[in-house]
C-alpha cells in the first residue's frame, strides 16, 4: 500500500492544519477533524479538505514511530 501513489509517507502537524507528503512527491493541506481517534498502539487523524465532504484518514500505529515521539502526538493532539 504505501507503493500507491497517494500514500501517505509522512505527514507535518500545524496546530489544527496537516500536511500530507505523499508517495508521489505531491503534499495536500487539511484541517485535523474533530472525529480523530486516539489510542495506544494506533491513532487516526480525519484530515478534511477544502471540500465539505472532502477527508482523508491517516493510521498511524505505535510501532512506526519512536516511542517518545508517538507520545507527544498523543499528548498533542488530547489536549487540543
Amino acid at each position: 500500500m504505501l507503493r500507491a501513489g497517494t500514500s501517505c509517507v509522512s505527514f507535518t502537524l500545524h496546530s489544527e492544519v496537516v500536511e500530507i507528503h505523499q508517495f508521489n512527491g505531491q503534499n495536500i493541506q487539511g484541517r485535523l477533524g474533530s472525529s480523530s481517534l486516539i489510542t495506544a498502539r494506533l491513532t487516526i487523524l480525519h484530515v478534511t479538505g477544502e471540500r465539505a465532504l472532502s477527508f482523508r484518514p491517516v493510521l498511524i500505529f505505535a510501532d512506526s514511530l519512536d516511542v517518545e515521539r508517538y507520545r507527544e502526538l498523543r499528548v498533542l493532539l488530547k489536549w487540543r
